[in-house]
């Protein structure tokens, strides 16, 4: 069993992988996204888990925000200086969460006004058309977003949050990544076709979730703001050594 902290570090390790496409052949750039789709739904998962134990839901929203915000403004600068739009980076899934945390925020205020039927009408509406237009908008959001709102609804029940999960994966692979795959003209277009187009894939979270032990881990700011930290960092550090080694040959 580990804990959180473990278990952050074990993803962002795995999310590495995703994005040193840039230094290796096509077909292990294929792989590794196929590997890595239960990264971002990780995080979705701790994303809930933070906005259950937090003693500011709005503190928790303004960081989540507030780093989405410093994420725009690097990626902005990082373009600047690497002109290539092959190396650019525009990943940013702290807006994603961000949504993501607003719908749950939502979903509370709803639940505190339940004798307002007006204002609750009015918030579920809005719920609805934040999460479509986050879907779209948002980085990984057709998957991300109503992953979060499944474990919301489910958190805690560990058997009905896995089935959950199962039929989103497989809504997801009809609905997005079926097609492709089955449009294949050979067995490798068939394979490169079907680790790009692995979204689905994100159910694999489950048994990792199954070792998680509810802990946190040490205390220590590090692991805090961890993530926070190395998401954006590793992400301009590729994009500027790509950059660098492309201006070298």
């Amino acid at each position: 069993m580990f804990n959180r902290n473990q278990l952050k570090i074990f993803f962002m390790a795995l999310m590495t992988l995703d994005h040193i496409d840039l230094f290796v052949s096509g077909e292990t750039a294929t792989f590794f996204h196929a590997i890595t789709r239960p990264v971002a739904v990780f995080f979705a998962y701790m994303l809930v888990e933070g906005f259950h134990y937090t003693r500011s839901k709005k503190g928790y929203l303004t960081r989540l925000y507030l780093w989405a915000g410093i994420m725009y403004l690097g990626n902005f600068i990082i373009n600047l200086i690497v002109k290539d739009p092959m190396y650019q980076v525009h990943n940013n899934i702290f807006m994603t969460l961000a949504v993501g945390a607003t719908l749950l925020y939502i979903i509370e205020i709803i639940k505190a006004k339940a004798d307002n039927t007006a204002l609750r009408i009015g918030l579920t509406i809005s719920i609805i058309v934040i999460t479509f237009l986050g879907s779209f908008l948002t980085e990984g959001g057709y998957v991300v977003l109503p992953f979060i709102l499944v474990t919301y609804f489910t958190y805690g029940k560990y058997k009905a949050r896995d089935l959950s999960y199962i039929a989103l994966s497989a809504a997801v692979f009809l609905l997005f990544d079926m097609t492709p795959i089955l449009d294949s003209n050979n067995a490798r277009e068939f394979w490169l076709n079907f680790g790009y187009n692995s979204d689905w894939m994100f159910v694999f979270v489950i048994p990792f979730l199954h070792l998680y032990n509810g802990k946190k881990g040490s205390d220590k700011p590090i692991f805090k703001y961890l993530f926070y930290i190395y998401y954006p960092a590793h992400l301009w550090i590729i994009a500027l050594l790509a950059n660098y080694l492309q201006l070298k040959k």
